[in-house]
């Protein structure tokens, strides 16, 4: 018994030296178990309730943040479990269709006018020359040709007779005939005395020549086919011509060519070059529309079309009938001063058609 004391107070010393040197670590132990404790607390009042399961089938979508992209994979790192990471489980939007190529536009019939697409503009033509006529300088927007925008075929030989009140005789005529080797025309009416020569081919008739008579004297025209010129008297300058070129006066019988290809093309404008007495002009021909005329070898449908003119410039009107072979019946010419000169068909003789 008298052994045991001095033990018990050896370990107490020995337990105080033992604290004694411990202390720090054992402040520090206590400070790491309070502060883990804060924290679960912590954590406890903020995590929320029990994440719901994503439905059956659906892919669960994690979206990086600031990205806006969508991935099935988590964040290297991380746990894909993760609160702070998981999204909601939404479909990615399905890409737009592309649309459907459009099919391009049947290629156009050999000859045949290109139609302009519903409510766009006419194709561009170069505005009408004044003046004398002049070549003109490489790369200018020059005349078009028009005839390639039209079918084409020409009316049989025939021999028109008019009546015309203003004229002295009160007579007018016009005489058309043509072949295998070309065609010959001749008017005399209110437009004047002219004539016309020259061949015939896919682009209509194709002038060589043409006069007109005047009270002051002839001029003339002539249309050189190898090089393309249109040469006037009366020292005017050559003019580069076009397909489908005419004169004054087979103007009238390329209109009734173009009606006789296909009657559709009468629609809304028609446009032929033209060459007068001194240089080279586009003429427009408005198609007014349908009318029946009273003539000499009584009333017949036509079509009713007028000349557009600038201010100061007379106005032709021409009625061209289908069964005439859609040359003109009536005309009409109404001069900047307010004449206004008619003149009807009284008598036709036409040749037999073909068989």
């Amino acid at each position: 018994m008298g052994r045991a004391g001095p033990r018990r107070y050896t370990s107490g010393m020995e337990s105080n030296a033992f604290l004694s040197r411990n202390r720090p670590l054992l402040v520090l132990c206590a400070l790491s178990l309070a502060l883990h404790g804060a924290l679960l607390e912590l954590a406890a009042r903020r995590l929320p309730g029990p994440l719901a399961a994503p439905a059956a089938g659906a892919p669960l979508v994690l979206r990086l943040a600031g990205t806006g992209v969508a991935s099935n994979r988590p964040p290297a790192g991380r746990p894909a479990q993760a609160a702070d990471s998981l999204a909601e489980a939404a479909p990615e939007p399905a890409p737009a269709p592309m649309p459907a190529p459009r099919p391009a536009p049947p290629p156009a019939a050999a000859g045949t006018e290109a139609q302009p697409p519903a409510g766009g503009a006419a194709p561009a033509i170069a505005s009408t020359t004044t003046g004398p006529a002049r070549a003109a300088p490489p790369g200018e927007n020059t005349l078009l040709p028009m005839a390639g925008r039209y079918r084409l075929r020409l009316p049989a030989t025939a021999r028109l007779s008019y009546t015309s009140p203003g004229r002295p005789d009160g007579q007018a005529y016009l005489d058309w005939r043509s072949d295998d080797s070309g065609y010959s025309l001749e008017l005399d009416g209110i437009l004047g005395r002219m004539s016309s020569r020259g061949i015939s081919g896919d682009t209509g008739i194709a002038p060589v020549l043409a006069t007109e008579i005047r009270a002051n004297g002839n001029t003339s025209t002539s249309f050189d086919a190898t090089t393309g010129e249109v040469h006037f008297d009366g020292g005017a300058n050559a003019a580069p011509g076009a397909v489908g070129l005419q004169d004054r006066a087979s103007v009238l019988v390329q209109l009734a060519s173009i009606a006789l290809g296909r009657p559709e093309q009468l629609q809304n404008e028609v446009r032929i070059v033209v060459a007068g007495a001194s240089r080279v002009a586009v003429e427009r021909y408005q198609v007014i529309g349908q009318e029946d005329v009273d003539t000499g070898i009584g009333s017949m449908p036509a079509w009713h079309l007028a000349r557009l003119a600038a201010p100061g410039e007379a106005r032709l009107e021409l009625w061209l009938a289908p069964s005439q072979d859609w040359l003109p019946v009536q005309l009409r010419l109404s001069g900047a001063d307010g004449k206004v000169e008619t003149q009807t068909l009284s008598r036709a003789v036409r040749a037999a058609p073909a068989p």
